[in-house]
């Protein structure tokens, strides 16, 4: 308390010995209060709130009064009371501190922890008499601050006076020079000089960092900087008098780790490496990024390897699924059920009638009915007039329906290649094991909080590869590959895709998920808002569709284009297409069949004889 008491008594004596007295000081005060006044009312008057930071005993001791809602915060709370700040959207910030560099070093701590963006004003009050704006504005705090003015507190020919500095936000990142700072004047201020004169406007030749990669219709980076978000960002440079700067790694997308580190196109606008990241980018990171509008649809999906054709043992079975072949074999059962007791019946309630020999037991009404399943006509005839004759006549036409249906069916196989069902739906791609890769792990980014069963089989079944494994799995065969497909109807170029892979791989029909393109920048972006306002621009004039297309006919590859096209279709690609001649091989099925008949004939024959033979042996000797 001494030591303070001490301090405050010298700034009094600096005060007397450099001031007309208590009249000039009051002079200062009123100027300082109308400065905050102007800047409240005209550029923060529709601002939720305005924050007012402080400390304790500063050598121009003001006592705001504003209409806006205030919040006063001292200049040494926690980060904690910063992000319940943050919370309330209070885009006005007026600080008067002893140590500002430090106080925006932890502020910005807290906006990039804050889930809430907004880019905002701030006014600095001089706490004590130096130049500080020039060391303030250099720090990179103020990097992304487009609209930041320091008022300073100098001597000018042995009185005080109030001078007004803004940041140039226009100057390069780079360049941490004098140009970092815009000298207004001194207060008051001249009535066309504007307090927050940095507007996007026009940023006079700034560089704009752009994170970007190679991936058609996107973004294209030889021989020249293309593509369709790239040309978004080439129309916000003519809006905005900026010149684009190409940011580039080898990690494609990149990644957020769990130590705080990050690469790629995420990892460059995370680490200020970049302004803006695109080539089609996600939604990924909300916690950590700010985003621009959605502007390009887009839907992922997977190519797999087409359907084989079913081998030709098959054909004989091919013509009914397993619901017609189960309604067949209980039509057969139900018919030997209904000659047994039926032929059971009128042999004791009947007196005139005559049963057929091969009725009188359960192996004869089998065969019966298995006969008139493939259309072989009764032994013995029926006497005229009988009822089991009459229901014989209508199981027989059952059966020749079932007949004609397998006979035109059958003819149609044997006409038409049969395939294996193609895999057209994630829940399909899950049960079959298959395994599917791509370049990066951003490809699933979307699917990894999914809590549904098959979409966690699925993840597991996820592989990772570069280029040249790629390219060696597809030779292979036996994996699917993801694909993102534009609403232009487009397959995006990934580096590792090529006609020769796709013309063996078909479309799954159903998406992974659908999505939007977007441009990512660092929380609290002055970029955002003007690049909103030109993303509708583009979307009402339809020059995204226009970009897509363009860029297709002019950097992509016609032949991937096609194949793609022709992958729409499941057939396997190496199956003929014309009319081919009836071979053994079509008829195979039917041999094997015969086979197995003639095997199973022989072993009831054998097992027949055999137990003749045991109940000759068995059968005692009549004695005489």
């Amino acid at each position: 308390m001494f030591l303070q008491f001490c301090f405050k008594v010298a700034l009094t004596v600096t005060l007397v010995a450099n001031t007309a007295g208590d009249e000039s000081h009051n002079h200062l005060l009123d100027d300082v209060n109308s400065l905050v006044r102007e800047v409240t009312d005209k550029y923060m008057k529709s601002f939720n709130c305005i924050v007012w930071v402080e400390e304790n005993d500063p050598f121009l001791n003001l006592s705001p009064s504003f209409s806006n809602s205030m919040i006063f915060i001292d200049g040494y709370d926690s980060e904690n009371i910063l992000l319940q700040v943050f919370f309330k959207k209070c885009q006005g910030w007026i600080l008067q501190l002893s140590d500002p560099s430090k106080f925006m070093k932890k502020w910005e701590e807290a906006r990039l922890g804050s889930l809430v963006r907004f880019n905002p004003r701030v006014l600095f009050i001089p706490w004590e008499v130096s130049t500080y704006a020039t060391a303030l504005f250099q720090t990179p705090e103020f990097d992304y601050i487009s609209n930041a003015v320091a008022v300073e507190l100098t001597r000018s020919n042995g009185s005080l006076q109030l001078t007004v500095v803004a940041n140039n936000f226009s100057a390069n990142i780079d360049e941490k020079n004098e140009t970092m700072k815009v000298h207004l004047g001194n207060w008051p201020l001249n009535s066309s000089v504007e307090i927050y004169p940095h507007n996007l406007g026009n940023l006079q030749g700034k560089e704009l960092r752009v994170a970007t990669l190679q991936y058609l219709p996107y973004s294209q980076l030889y021989p020249d900087l293309d593509g369709v978000e790239v040309r978004i960002l080439k129309a916000f440079c003519k809006h905005c008098n900026c010149v684009i700067k190409p940011v580039i790694d080898d990690f494609l997308w990149g990644e957020r780790f769990d130590n705080g580190t990050s690469n790629g196109i995420v990892g460059n606008v995370l680490q200020d490496k970049a302004d803006v990241g695109v080539g089609a980018v996600y939604l990924w990171y909300y916690d950590h990024l700010e985003f621009s509008y959605p502007y390009m649809p887009s839907r992922v999906t997977v190519l797999l390897p087409k359907p084989s054709p079913m081998p030709k043992w098959r054909i004989p079975f091919a013509p009914f699924d397993l619901a017609l072949w189960i309604a067949l074999i209980a039509s057969i059962i139900t018919v030997a059920l209904v000659l047994f007791y039926m032929n059971y019946y009128l042999q004791r309630f009947s007196t005139h009638y005559v049963a057929p020999n091969e009725f009188q037991s359960w192996s004869g009404v089998v065969l019966r009915a298995v006969g008139m399943a493939v259309g072989q006509s009764p032994q013995n005839a029926f006497s005229t007039g009988s009822t089991l004759r009459i229901v014989f006549t209508t199981f027989e036409l059952l059966f020749l329906l079932y007949g004609t249906i397998y006979s035109s069916a059958l003819a149609s196989v044997l006409t038409i290649p049969k395939y294996y069902p193609p895999i057209d739906n994630m829940r399909e791609l899950s049960a079959s094991g298959l395994p599917w890769t791509a370049d990066h792990i951003a490809w699933v980014q979307n699917l990894l909080a999914a809590d549904e069963p098959h979409i966690k089989v699925l993840l597991r079944k996820f592989e990772v590869h570069d280029d040249n494994v790629l390219s060696q799995l597809a030779k292979k065969g036996g994996y699917g590959f993801t694909i993102e497909l534009t609403t232009g109807g487009h397959v995006s170029e990934a580096s590792f895709l090529s006609a020769d892979m796709i013309n063996d791989l078909h479309v799954m029909k159903e998406a992974l998920y659908y999505t939007y393109s977007t441009s990512i920048t660092r929380k609290g972006s002055p970029y955002v808002e003007e690049l909103n306002k030109l993303l509708h621009k583009c979307f009402d004039t339809g020059l995204l569709q226009l970009w897509e297309s363009e860029m297709i006919s002019k950097h992509g590859s016609s032949s991937i284009q096609t194949a793609f096209k022709q992958s729409k279709s499941a057939k396997a690609s190496n199956e003929p297409h014309n009319l081919e001649k009836l071979k053994f091989k079509h008829t195979q099925g039917a041999f094997i069949l015969l086979f197995l008949g003639n095997v199973i004939a022989i072993i009831v024959f054998m097992c027949e004889y055999y137990c003749k033979r045991v109940k000759r042996i068995d059968k005692p000797t009549k004695l005489h």
